[in-house]
């Protein structure tokens, strides 16, 4: 079974029609121009060092030469053996936090953007594991049930912001239960959720929820996503930051990172805590506990075992770019002058 691994790199291949159409253009008007001059084998006799074909043997040289190295650049690769690969992983939920307090910028440019980006990154390295998305604020929303498709999942991530929920809020519980919902029953040990949230829980169910989760054998991981310190939410109009989120009183709310509750609900549903940084480290930690899980059969594929050729088209390409190189156009005075058959008049 042959393949070029970079297909497209053929298309260099049609480069080779315009040369090749210029050149058979200007033959046919080279030889209607000689033509005006008298007869072809007279004017042949008039120019015994001209070689009538080197000059077509130099073109197709050049062109065979080119095109072998576009062929070697498309790297020809041959299947040598076929093997059946049984693809193992685990199922996945990403909860997100969509409330106003993941607007508050006390990571740049802001939290719910930090939490996609993680998110984006984390997707990305998600070899054979099915991955599903959840939002939630004040109630839980599914934005993407468990799949193995990638692409349809950062997708999805792209359009999660904090005004595609109708209910403000926090419920951790609410999306830990629905998570749990999510799954089969005969998935048995081979499921994770992931919280990414600055732990503002505003209902106090987290750690109850999270309990029913250790019970179901669901491991949950908690990712912090913002300042202890805490940080003031933008209020905006019309795109535009106008003021920060006040009190009754006037005075303006910071949102703090709650640690404690995300590190109890880690802790319960035997998983880890991480605290949002620059996201190299957290993501590295955290794709080495998606790699300890217990993996499930997801599915089995036919992998062939490819071997490359280029190297063959490279030599091959160059050889004949090197003989049209010291190819000349004129004949060969050697050829003349080898009188094999000993035609030459003899002078005294």
């Amino acid at each position: 079974m042959m393949r070029f691994e970079h297909p497209d790199h053929l298309y260099g291949l049609l480069l080779v029609l315009l040369p090749a159409v210029a050149f058979i253009a200007y033959a046919v008007w080279r030889k209607r121009a000689l033509s005006k001059y008298g007869d072809q084998r007279l004017i042949e006799m008039l120019m015994p060092e001209r070689s009538k074909y080197k000059v077509y043997i130099k073109f197709v040289l050049l062109v065979l030469g080119y095109s072998c190295l576009v062929l070697a650049y498309a790297n020809p690769q041959l299947g040598k053996r076929v093997e059946k690969v049984k693809l193992k992983g685990a199922d996945v939920f990403i909860a997100i936090d969509v409330s106003n307090s993941m607007m508050a910028e006390d990571l740049k440019p802001n939290r719910i953007s930090r939490a996609k980006q993680f998110v984006s990154r984390l997707v990305e390295q998600m070899k054979n594991d099915r991955v599903g998305l959840i939002v939630f604020a004040g109630h839980s929303y599914m934005q993407m049930p468990l799949t193995s498709d990638k692409a349809a999942a950062k997708l999805f991530l792209n359009s999660v912001s904090t005004n595609i929920v109708p209910t403000q809020g926090t419920s951790l519980s609410e999306a830990i239960r629905m998570a749990m919902e999510s799954y089969s029953e005969e998935q048995g040990k081979y499921r994770a959720l992931i919280i990414l949230t600055d732990g503002e829980d505003h209902e106090g169910e987290a750690l109850v929820a999270a309990e029913e989760a250790d019970k179901a054998g669901i491991v949950i991981h908690t990712i912090g996503v913002g300042d202890p310190k805490g940080a003031p939410i933008p209020v905006k109009k019309n795109a535009y930051k106008e003021d920060f989120k006040r009190a009754s009183d006037g005075s303006i709310v910071l949102s703090k990172l709650n640690e404690t509750i995300l590190q109890q609900i880690a802790a319960t549903a035997h998983g880890k805590y991480f605290r949002m940084g620059t996201g190299s480290e957290e993501l590295s930690l955290i794709m080495k506990e998606l790699e300890g899980l217990e993996k499930r059969e997801m599915s089995e594929r036919e992998v062939t075992d490819y071997k490359s050729y280029y190297f063959v088209f490279v030599i091959i390409g160059m050889v004949l770019l090197t003989l049209e190189f010291l190819l000349a156009e004129r004949r060969s005075n050697w050829l003349r002058n080898l009188n094999l058959f000993g035609t030459k008049e003899e002078t005294a």
